[in-house]
């Protein structure tokens, strides 16, 4: 997504810098967000810690701002002509357009298609919505879109069957924004993480992932590649922090 790439960027920016013997302070990274804060699908709180940390990064976040293209192809932020060489549009969770143009399903207030306890449209029957854009509280995340798609297998095998499709039970489920070598925040079963402790939370879940779709050897070759961009940010010096906080009510 948006903000770990932007904060990829700047690590990058970085590198490059210290590899040239130049100082980075000429490359400037810019990160828009249509909403009026970073991450509006959780708890406002949440959204502030990446502001923080993406600030002391050296990065501009602009809010309530929309991209848009001239007939030159340059780069509007809410119809302003700003200067930039490179352009990237990271999609966010927002459901794809394709679902407000469809007629005869309800939509929540984010524009995700309403769901029964199946994760079934509960306008159309035989028609089923999963990820981001359907309205389901632990959507939002790679590990709930791996849940649902699951789940729609077996419901649509019990429907075929003449079966009742069985309901999906969403889960509190782990989400961690890596913003640095050995840096990051995250939401780990309510608690808020932070520093290295979110990165270890990261690489348990990026294994237990790996293991759901590879072979043990395949799986274990390619978490442990991950290590790299640890090495690499211990070879430029950083010195990472780790902090554990409980989230407020």
């Amino acid at each position: 997504m948006g903000i770990e790439l932007a904060a990829s960027l700047a690590w990058f920016a970085r590198d490059v810098a210290f590899r040239h013997l130049k100082p980075h302070r000429g490359i400037h990274i810019t990160l828009v967000e249509a909403q009026d804060r970073l991450l509006p699908h959780f708890e406002p709180g949440f959204g502030l810690r990446a502001k923080r940390y993406l600030s002391k990064l050296g990065i501009t976040i602009r809010l309530k701002t929309h991209l848009t293209w001239d007939r030159y192809q340059k780069a509007r932020l809410n119809g302003q002509k700003v200067p930039a060489e490179t352009v990237i549009w990271a999609a966010g969770v927002t459901p794809h357009a394709l679902i407000q143009s469809m007629t005869g399903l309800r939509q929540d207030t984010h524009g995700r298609v309403l769901v029964d306890a199946s994760i079934g449209a509960i306008d159309v029957p035989g028609v089923w919505a999963a990820g981001d854009c359907a309205a389901v509280f632990d959507a939002g995340v790679m590990s709930s879109a791996v849940a649902h798609g699951r789940h729609l297998a077996r419901a649509i095998d019990a429907r075929r069957h003449g079966r009742l499709a069985p309901p999906y039970f969403p889960l509190r489920r782990e989400f961690i924004l890596q913003l640095g070598p050995r840096d990051g925040i995250g939401l780990v079963h309510g608690q808020y993480v932070e520093g290295i402790l979110a990165i270890v939370h990261k690489r348990i879940h990026e294994l237990r992932y790996f293991l759901s779709i590879l072979p043990l050897g395949s799986a274990m070759r390619t978490f442990i590649s991950r290590g790299e961009v640890v090495e690499e940010g211990e070879r430029l010096g950083y010195r990472p922090s780790g902090r554990r906080q409980k989230v407020r009510s």
